[in-house]
């Protein structure tokens, strides 16, 4: 992949994952923390059926990790990508084949689980990437089902731009209160060179024009607008 030197995440987490601890990682989105947890499980693998769970709160991260799987070119590695919004039959034909990798997001995990179609017999790894977001869209409940489910003694890996108090109760719940926290955000979680402001409105009403006078007021060049929903978006 052309990656000479390692990130500080890398740095700092891939010995603690390779020696089989349970590791909490507090870093910035973009950080490379893919790699910093990918690289030292297949490292540790035994190359055996649904052996690692990567749960992620969105399609597009899902795909995004896959993907960083995929470009490591091991040919020992079977990962396969899970999420909604597809078809689950072919989901399940594929989970048939034995991969060793699973990346998926909490509702189509839960399904195809509870349709007895995906087993944890052998899960040794789990990862929540994206721990904050996992939770900022309610699927608490989910993860904690899915941890639940799980039977067998496994690594438990956590990445989160920020860390809060549930998060911590989470670790705290499936590890028996044994893991490393590395804070490698330092509270900063933006780039130096960004500035940040925020608007305070009274109703939600307000939001939309609100944001169109501040928009005819800064007149930007270019902008980039995150929505919470796509009915938002609209």
């Amino acid at each position: 992949m052309n990656i000479h030197n390692p990130t500080i995440v890398q740095e700092k987490a891939i010995p603690l994952v390779l020696n089989g601890q349970n590791v909490i990682v507090q870093s910035k989105t973009g950080t490379g923390k893919t790699l910093a947890y990918i690289l030292p499980i297949i490292e540790n693998m035994k190359f055996i059926k649904n052996e690692c769970l990567i749960i992620a709160p969105t399609r597009e991260l899902t795909k995004q990790i896959f993907q960083v799987i995929k470009d490591l070119g091991d040919e020992r590695i079977k990962a396969m990508p899970i999420y909604g919004g597809v078809s689950i039959n072919n989901q399940i034909r594929k989970l048939q084949l034995g991969p060793h990798i699973l990346v998926g997001t909490p509702g189509r995990l839960i399904d195809l689980y509870k349709r007895k179609k995906l087993r944890f017999d052998n899960t040794r790894f789990v990862i929540l990437d994206e721990g904050d977001r996992l939770l900022d869209m309610g699927f608490f409940p989910d993860i904690k089902y899915l941890l639940k489910a799980i039977k067998t003694k496994f690594q438990f890996l956590l990445f989160s731009a920020t860390i809060e108090r549930s998060i911590r109760k989470l670790a705290k719940k499936f590890t028996k209160n044994k893991f490393i926290y590395l804070n490698l955000s330092k509270d900063n979680l933006t780039s130096s060179n960004t500035e940040q402001f925020f608007y305070m409105i009274n109703y939600y009403k307000q939001k939309y024009n609100t944001f169109l006078k501040i928009l005819k007021e800064e007149r930007p060049k270019s902008s980039i607008i995150f929505v919470s929903t796509k009915k938002t978006g609209k």
